[in-house]
């Protein structure tokens, strides 16, 4: 896996598990932590392994998960900071609006259980809004996090606009 697949998979994991991830993604809350982000991988992990027969604290597990949000925090002070992400999101929302509020709008609505079946699906809804078919919607929704890795890896954002 190379590095903008990397870290749009950092960003995938964010957006989609954490709740306040796109908050977190626009700076507006502070980056997680090794720890949060080990907390954050174990909640969306499988149930543990039954045929464990060790009844005590899973010690091993445990420090894979820290190592885990540690290679995450690692992986990202390899970039500069956390804030080379938020800057490149910044500048994705920035130049690319409409594919931002569908990105948010997939991300808010989509998998809402309270959607109603006899209506049309909150995909369609969304594909509507932005005048464009419900592929388009789903295949912009999976590019964003590739985008918003390119661009902080490739330090685009810094290239067109200087310093921020």
């Amino acid at each position: 896996m190379n590095e903008v697949d990397k870290l749009a998979a950092i960003v995938e994991l964010l957006v989609s598990y954490h709740p306040s991830g796109l908050m977190i993604l626009l700076g507006e809350r502070p980056p997680l932590s090794a720890q949060q982000w080990a907390s954050l991988v174990q909640s969306i992990q499988a149930v543990p392994d039954i045929e464990r027969v060790d009844a005590s604290v899973n010690i091993d597990g445990f420090f894979n998960q820290v190592a885990v949000g540690d290679s995450i925090i690692s992986f990202i002070e390899k970039l500069g900071s956390w804030d080379v992400v938020v800057e490149a999101v910044q500048s994705f929302r920035r130049i690319f609006p409409s594919d931002w509020n569908l990105f948010v709008e997939h991300i808010r609505f989509v998998s809402n259980p309270l959607a109603s079946r006899l209506h049309d699906s909150m995909l369609c809804r969304i594909a509507s809004k932005y005048g464009v078919d419900a592929k388009t919607v789903t295949r912009r929704r999976k590019l964003v996090p590739v985008t918003i890795a390119r661009e902080a890896i490739g330090g685009f954002q810094i290239a067109l606009f200087g310093d921020f």
